[in-house]
């Protein structure tokens, strides 16, 4: 079938970065031939892939069911079509077999742990493609929670140690990464995480693959102690002094990665490929903003990004270096990518065009976004972008003597849109900022962007 050899040669290649192999190609796409319910749900994922290479972002039919529920049961909801093609038909019949197959499975054998999980990132994908982000995440969560059960050995799951070796070297690292995207679209984590700060950075960094399992943890807890405090900086006094010390923590093994990861990097220096190169750009992205993000997590004054205006501007360049058009362009594989599982940098990228007030900077980052015409789970390149232009321009109505927006028009947390948010007018987005000082009255508004 077409669309199964689409998911195997086109989608499954670049859904993580290049050394997400033994994911993917050695374990996902074999299981699949014994397993119809992994290989149904990968003809969904391929049709639904291919339908976003061919007409861009914002043009998969979105057809609703619903999610395998985390306790091995599913049941599935009428099916609502907008906009069906026999494509859309031939996908959603393959997903809802899919869905069937697995609870067949499950309940017919308790050793289908490492099946129901691969079946979940397949489920994630399907959802994102779809639209529809909210099972996406219920899907992810799920899945959590059966890789929890698993490490902590309650409810009576046991598995052999061949898949419980292979949950935990492979399939968590992946529910790693999932975890990172989730919670950047403000979703709390229930669970403990599988890796304490002080084992998050090793004495030597041997891989960029290292480096970048490095980083996902740092991400995960800097985004975890993000949830624990935020909003508590419009209290006077709210903040307990234990979050300074954790936060300084953060800050100190965020910057422990950049020594640690710079040594590695003068060490392979002449034989790093292009897809490193790629994955070392993308890295050092998300941690300037995880370290910017951090640092101004506990003052409720927006100006304090101003301070962050030279990483900012590095984060850009090193976009600008991957996505551009210019001779310092880095050449790798992931260029014309339209759809990424994971986050790589459209979230913090859009996040930099929000936090950086530097006219011209920003305006490089948006501009970035714009070129990129890419799907990073949830993240879209060109809604970013549109939703960013509005922001600039809300802000810029009151410049004080620097050229940088007044604190009293800047837009505060990170107004964002979804595929579903969008109507006939437009995308619905909504906006706060605090006009009568940082401990004064929310000012709330609603607008539809057009696009």
């Amino acid at each position: 079938m077409r669309a199964l050899e689409y998911f195997c040669v086109k989608t499954a290649p670049h859904l993580g970065m290049h050394f997400d192999a033994d994911f993917w190609k050695r374990l996902v796409i074999p299981a699949s031939m014994t397993e119809p319910a992994l290989r149904h749900a990968m003809v969904a994922v391929g049709i639904f892939a291919e339908k976003l290479e061919d007409h861009g972002v914002n043009k998969v039919a979105l057809a609703h069911t619903q999610a395998v529920e985390p306790h091995y049961s599913s049941t599935l909801a009428p099916i609502r079509w907008r906009g069906s093609k026999d494509a859309d038909l031939v996908a959603l019949s393959n997903y809802n077999k899919s869905i069937g197959l697995l609870t067949k499975l499950v309940a017919s054998s308790a050793q289908t742990t490492d099946t129901v999980l691969l079946a979940c990132v397949l489920f994630v994908c399907v959802e994102i493609l779809r639209g529809d982000d909210v099972a996406a995440i219920r899907h992810f969560k799920g899945g959590m929670t059966i890789i929890t059960d698993l490490v902590s050995q309650q409810n009576g799951l046991t598995i052999s140690r061949l898949v419980n070796d292979r949950v935990r070297t492979i399939i968590l690292p992946a529910f790693n990464r999932l975890e990172m995207l989730s919670a950047l679209f403000g979703n709390n984590a229930s669970w403990p995480y599988s890796v304490a700060l002080p084992d998050s950075v090793p004495m030597i960094f041997t891989s960029v693959g290292e480096a970048r399992d490095s980083m996902v943890h740092l991400m995960n807890l800097s985004l975890r102690f993000v949830q624990t405090v935020q909003l508590l900086e419009y209290e006077p006094h709210a903040i307990p002094l234990s979050a300074y010390d954790e936060q300084a923590e953060l800050l100190k093994y965020l910057q422990l990665w950049r020594s640690r990861f710079s040594a590695f990097q003068a060490a392979q220096t002449q034989s790093m490929a292009a897809d490193d190169l790629y994955a070392a750009n993308v890295l050092e992205i998300q941690r300037l903003v995880a370290y910017t993000w951090v640092s101004t997590l506990m003052t409720p004054y927006q100006c304090a990004h101003d301070a962050h205006i030279p990483a900012y501007t590095a984060a850009i360049i090193l976009a600008e270096q991957i996505y551009g058009t210019g001779d310092t362009r880095i050449q790798h594989s992931r260029q014309a990518n339209t759809f990424i599982l994971e986050v790589e940098t459209v979230g913090p990228l859009y996040w930099i065009c929000v936090k950086c007030r530097h006219p011209a900077m920003r305006r490089r980052a948006i501009a970035v976004l714009r070129s990129m015409r890419r799907r990073e789970g949830m993240w879209d390149s060109s809604i970013a972008a549109v939703v960013a232009d509005r922001v600039v321009a809300v802000e810029e109505t009151s410049l004080d003597g620097q050229g940088l927006p007044t604190e009293e028009v800047r837009i505060h947390g990170t107004p964002f849109a979804f595929e579903g948010d969008a109507g006939p007018l437009g995308l619905l987005v909504s906006f706060q900022s605090k006009p009568f000082g940082v401990y004064g009255d929310w000012s709330v508004w609603q607008e539809q962007i057009p696009i």
